[in-house]
């Protein structure tokens, strides 16, 4: 379980990268706007540690970012 957690976290930590770069390449850029409501679906109910409120603040922001794609 621990390892499914840990794995899980550092699956996210490289998509938030996606996301959150003010340089992504177009392609990265049409991925996201082409899967943005998938996105915005699985990321509202992706449990992160709810020990770390910050962590949450952060998915939010992710979430904002990909609605906000045009």
């Amino acid at each position: 379980v621990i390892f499914y957690i840990s794995f899980k976290m550092s699956i996210y930590s490289i998509f938030k990268l996606f996301v959150l770069n003010p340089r992504s390449t177009p392609q990265i850029v049409n991925a996201l706007k082409k899967n943005k409501r998938q996105l915005v679906n699985f990321l509202s109910s992706f449990q992160i540690d709810d020990s770390d409120p910050q962590l949450e603040e952060e998915k939010q922001h992710v979430i904002q970012i990909i609605r906000s794609l045009q």
